[in-house]
C-alpha cells in the first residue's frame, strides 16, 4: 500500500513538472508582437494574443521604470518572461513590492492592481487569466522524491518509456 502511494506522488509531481512546461512552452511559441491596446499609457503596454470562452492570454511590457494604470484581473498564471521587480499597488492603497526571474511560473489571484516596474531595464510577462476563476489559489507544498530511491517494479516502465521525459 505504502508503495503504491509513493509511486503515485512521484508520479503526480512528474505530472506538475510536465504542466508547468506546456505553459511555458506554449506561451513562448505566441509570436513576440508588441501592437498597443486600449490599456497602454507611456512605457506600458498590455496586447490579448489569444481568446477564448475560458481564457484569456495578454503579453504585458514595462520600460524601464514604467507605470500601468488601475486595472483589474482575474485568478491568473503569470509567466515572467524576463527578470522582474514591482511595485504592486492594490485599490485599497495596499503597497507591496515582487521580485521574480525569467521563467518563474506564479499564480496571481483575482486583483484590482495598478503596477511601476523598479528596473532599469523593461520587464515582460505573459498573463493566462482564467475568466471564471474568483476564488484564491490554496497553496500545495509537494515534497521532491527521490526516484532512485523508488523500488525499480513502482516506476521502472515509466521512466524507461523514451515517450515521456522528466523535467
Amino acid at each position: 500500500m505504502l508503495r503504491r502511494w509513493i509511486c503515485c506522488v512521484a508520479s503526480e509531481a512528474q505530472e506538475m513538472n510536465r504542466m508547468k512546461a506546456a505553459i511555458l512552452a506554449s506561451v513562448l511559441l505566441i509570436a513576440p508582437t508588441r501592437a498597443q491596446d486600449s490599456a497602454a499609457t507611456s512605457g506600458y503596454s498590455s496586447k490579448v494574443e489569444f481568446e477564448n470562452e475560458q481564457i484569456r492570454v495578454t503579453r504585458v511590457h514595462y520600460a524601464p521604470h514604467a507605470k500601468s494604470p488601475m486595472h483589474t484581473h482575474t485568478g491568473r498564471a503569470v509567466v515572467a518572461i524576463t527578470p522582474s521587480r514591482l511595485r504592486v499597488t492594490t485599490s485599497d492603497g495596499t503597497v507591496k513590492e515582487t521580485e521574480r526571474h525569467a521563467g518563474e511560473i506564479y499564480w496571481g489571484d483575482s486583483v484590482t492592481h495598478s503596477a511601476e516596474n523598479l528596473m532599469d531595464s523593461p520587464l515582460e510577462t505573459v498573463e493566462i487569466e482564467v475568466k471564471q476563476a474568483t476564488t484564491p489559489a490554496v497553496n500545495v507544498t509537494v515534497k521532491p522524491v527521490d526516484v532512485s530511491k523508488l523500488p525499480k517494479a513502482c516506476c521502472a516502465p515509466a521512466l524507461a518509456n523514451p515517450s515521456r521525459s522528466v523535467l
